[in-house]
Formats: C-alpha cells, structure tokens, sequence
C-alpha cells in the first residue's frame, strides 16, 4: 500500500534515498483492475472440469492418434493398397488434426515478426523430417 503521505529523503547529490525499488515502481504503476463477478461475462468454467463434455478437447488428439496407429498397422503388415502415394496421404490425414492449430499459431506469430517461435519449429520440423 502507498502511503501518500510520505516525504522523499534526499541525499547531498539529489539522489532519493528513501524508498525501495519496489515503491518507486508501485507509486507510477497503475492501480490493479479489481476483477468481479458482475462485470459482464460468465465466470462459470465448469465446462473445463468433470464435465462429459471434457473429451471433445482431446477428440483431435485421439483421431490422429487412431489414424497413425492404424497407419502403422497397415504399414508392418505390408497390406497391398498402401503403397506410395496412398501411405502418404494417410499419414498426412493423421498429421492435420493436431499439426492444423499449430500452424495457425505459427502462422500469426510470423504475421506478428515471431520468426523462431515453438508454433514455427513444431509446425515446420515434422515434415521435414518425413521427407528426409
């Protein structure tokens, strides 16, 4: 808490002698916003926690995760259709659920002049390391 009623101590130089750096800092910033629950927006987040809707979060994650795994299947079992052009569609398919937020994240980082960012490197390292 400022106090206001408080007078600056000053050394021969001029230099304030008195307060601590945190003081200074908290006398020019501006007061905290107090956060309340009739300010306009719902503050019921239940949605996030035992919900059975919860899932639906992670419903990208599992079809990819289907789709690799059967990919992977297919592909130790040298089954005859995948092949080629076909196997690698299938993998593409497995890698857009969860590689397409990613690339939107990246994609607006670039957009702000975020070269190097996580979105960016995990956006971009996947596939090149597919086609190596």
């Amino acid at each position: 808490m400022i106090n206001k009623n408080h007078t600056h101590i000053y050394n021969d130089s001029g230099k304030q002698i008195c307060c601590s750096l945190e003081e200074k800092i908290d006398r020019k910033s501006p007061p905290p916003s107090v956060h309340s629950d009739d300010d306009g927006h719902n503050h019921s987040h239940d949605h996030y926690y035992g919900n059975e809707s919860n899932w639906k979060v992670y419903l990208p994650a599992i079809v990819s995760f289907i789709l690799l795994i059967s990919g992977i299947a297919l592909d130790y079992f040298d089954i005859a259709f995948f092949k080629g052009w076909i196997r690698i569609l299938w993998f593409g398919v497995a890698y857009i659920p969860v590689g397409l937020p990613v690339f939107k994240e990246a994609f607006e980082s670039l957009r702000k002049g975020q070269i190097f960012t996580e979105f960016f490197l995990m956006g971009i390292l996947p596939p090149l390391i597919t086609m190596g």
